[in-house]
């Protein structure tokens, strides 16, 4: 098969889907991700009763669970190469007990590999493509022989191309953390109080992100009101507040969304010594 035996063993007449270098796609977003696992879920869950076998709830955890895996098949990890390749037999088995063509098993796994093919396409090495829209072409003739013929070309080539794709991958966004203010230190020194504390510098989440781009403001809340002060480039802030009678304070960390405080993260309480 050439999902094993590499993309120069498919050919197509003048049409050679030759083993070529991909750009580098290094890392790849944890949307980006999602969004690979969805189409890939959806088109088998749509797809014949042997696809939802292939692609089952169990699959995608094991996606999941290892995404870089799923991109570049390394150590024995399920892919979303072997995914497509199984539309191979799919594509060459769509016939009830008795033999009688399914047509409309053979037109769900093809909507299906379509769609995947679409999902990765730009992602493609330029000779892929061109093969690849050669055999998609070719599948949409009347001739369901010669449709069939062209529709497992489609799935082997496009199994080939995602894996040689995945071999340029070499990180996955991990799920993103929470951001945290942690370290917090206040004592006092004559009426005032010194603040020292740390911020978490992961990968805003999409709903901070809602609030504001600029993950830079720790706000302290003492008895007397609230101040806001920048982290500097150290992910550390520092605020010497009038607070003559304060035995607690509150700290959380944010951003500015115009000219109003942007919290992102929990608040944290904190004794005063």
């Amino acid at each position: 098969m050439a999902l094993f035996g590499g993309a120069d063993l498919l050919t197509n007449g003048n049409v050679p889907l030759t083993q070529t270098v991909v750009a580098q796609a290094k890392t790849v977003s944890r949307s980006q991700f999602l969004s690979d696992v969805e189409v890939i879920r959806k088109a088998a869950l749509n797809g014949s009763s042997n696809m939802q076998d292939q692609v089952d709830l169990d699959t995608v955890s094991q996606y999941k669970s290892d995404p870089l895996g799923a991109y570049t098949g390394n150590d024995y990890a399920t892919s979303f190469a072997e995914a497509i390749g199984s539309y191979h037999y799919s594509l060459s088995n769509e016939e009830d007990d008795d033999g009688n063509f399914l047509p409309a098993d053979f037109e769900a796994d093809y909507n299906g590999l379509t769609s995947i093919y679409k999902q990765f396409r730009s992602r493609l090495s330029s000779s892929a493509q061109d093969s690849l829209d050669n055999y998609q072409a070719k599948s949409k003739t009347s001739n369901m022989d010669d449709r069939a013929a062209a529709a497992i070309q489609l799935a082997d080539g496009l199994a080939t191309a995602v894996s040689d794709y995945g071999r340029t991958v070499t990180k996955v966004q991990p799920v993103a953390k929470a951001n945290k203010v942690y370290g917090i230190d206040a004592k006092k020194s004559g009426k005032y109080v010194i603040i020292f504390g740390k911020v978490t510098n992961n990968r805003l989440t999409n709903a901070a992100l809602a609030k504001t781009k600029n993950f830079n403001r720790a706000q302290i809340t003492t008895y007397r009101g609230k101040k806001i002060v920048k982290i500097n480039g150290q992910h550390k802030f520092k605020l010497k507040v009038y607070a003559p009678k304060a035995k607690t304070l509150k700290v959380n960390a944010g951003g500015m969304n115009g000219s109003k405080y942007a919290s992102i993260t929990k608040t944290v309480k904190a004794s005063v010594r």
